[in-house]
């Protein structure tokens, strides 16, 4: 079996992009292959913090149709560069 890679997945930010982002990050999230990606959603709020959010349950429970159609940015504040920080599986941003 192929190795699976982490897939962080940057959406929200302080641009006016924001909302679309948001919508963006969902579909990507849905279309995933969780055989083959591990995938860490990161949200950026409207203020600049990166929070690693809760996505990655829904996709490990087989919830993700419940998420709602725009991810939110909520989650447990991180440092930028950790958030991409490799780990021991290659990392895709």
């Amino acid at each position: 079996m192929t190795q699976r890679h982490r897939l962080v997945v940057l959406f929200g930010g302080q641009s006016a992009e924001h909302d679309v982002s948001r919508v963006t990050a969902r579909h990507i999230v849905a279309a995933v292959d969780p055989s083959r990606f591990i995938v860490d959603a990161i949200g950026i709020t409207r203020d600049g913090v990166w929070q690693r959010t809760a996505v990655a349950d829904a996709i490990t429970s087989g919830t993700v149709a419940e998420l709602p159609a725009a991810l939110e940015t909520a989650g447990t504040a991180i440092e930028p560069l950790l958030a991409i920080a490799p780990t021991d599986v290659p990392v895709v941003v």
